[in-house]
């Protein structure tokens, strides 16, 4: 199926994205120590936490949401399926 996000490829997309563990946590909707466990590799982040992660850094908001969507967000969707290029809009890893 796809790539796994690995540990190194969550705590880059959390530092690109500015965030301490804490926001990112929130932002993912998890706690901090699952943060910290992912990105220490001890345990596996699912495929709903890169997708989240990649959808975040496109801009998007939360599904149902009174926010518009971005008009494009840079993102290829063949990149969402596959993980393989860089089609998050610049960030470049394996989700």
């Amino acid at each position: 199926m796809t790539a796994a996000m690995t540990a190194d490829d969550l705590k880059a997309w959390r530092q690109t994205m500015g965030l301490s563990q804490r926001t990112a946590a929130a932002a993912l909707g998890v706690s901090s120590p699952t943060v910290e466990r992912w990105e220490l590799g001890v345990t596996r982040i699912d495929i709903r936490t890169a997708l989240a992660c990649a959808a975040l850094h496109a801009g998007m908001a939360p599904w149902g949401s009174n926010r518009s969507p971005p008009r494009h967000s840079g993102c290829d969707g063949d990149w969402l399926v596959s993980g393989v290029g860089s089609g998050a809009g610049g960030y470049v890893g394996n989700v």
